[in-house]
């Protein structure tokens, strides 16, 4: 494939183009042994044209992220959902897409080691957990800490049993695994409609 030196005729193309290279490469080797070369290449662009775009490998990253999002949530309007279930089987189903899922997987891993990984990524994570947060208050109208809490109980879940499911499919299907996840958050969000609206 001919590549486009320097700045691109179509950016959005070629953002797009880079981003799904992106998702794959640093799904296949992991954000530290991605390289930015091979991304640009696979996309059909020079580096030049990927670091005019995204800045550096980090910025490259956030893009992944937000297109995980993307193809989870499509054209939803602001990030607002019906309530934290709808929320929840939303970001679950970032992980209908292999290639997103194994993404997710290798970012998981390479955050324990690589400071730039573990720094995107919390962030990442700290938003999702606001987010979810977020929509906890509105729907049950219990206080900050405890919804912050219960957040936190959620996105653990949803880590977790996406971890789960990596290593082990064989043990419970996908299927069963979102099963899982839907019935404990449903559980936890009885649980906080049930309990006194107080900080």
């Amino acid at each position: 494939m001919a590549r486009v030196k320097g700045v691109s005729k179509n950016p959005a193309k070629a953002q797009a183009k880079i981003v799904d290279s992106a998702l794959r490469e640093f799904g296949e080797r992991g954000y530290a042994a991605a390289s930015t070369q091979r991304i640009a290449e696979q996309a059909g662009y020079s580096q030049a044209t990927l670091f005019f775009h995204f800045k550096t490998k980090a910025g490259l990253l956030q893009a992944c992220l937000e297109e995980s999002r993307k193809r989870a949530w499509g054209a939803l309007p602001a990030e607002r959902f019906e309530n934290v279930l709808d929320l929840v089987k939303r970001l679950d189903d970032r992980f209908k897409d292999p290639v997103v899922a194994e993404f997710f997987l290798k970012l998981m891993i390479d955050s324990r080691s690589d400071a730039d990984t573990a720094s995107v990524y919390a962030t990442y994570h700290a938003r999702v957990r606001n987010l979810i947060c977020d929509e906890i208050m509105k729907e049950t109208g219990v206080g900050k800490k405890r919804a912050f809490e219960a957040a936190g109980t959620i996105h653990s879940l949803l880590v977790g049993i996406h971890a789960a499911y990596a290593i082990d499919p064989k043990l419970v299907s996908r299927a069963g695994y979102r099963a899982m996840l839907i019935r404990n958050t449903e559980l936890l969000m009885e649980s906080l409609r049930s309990e006194p609206q107080t900080d």
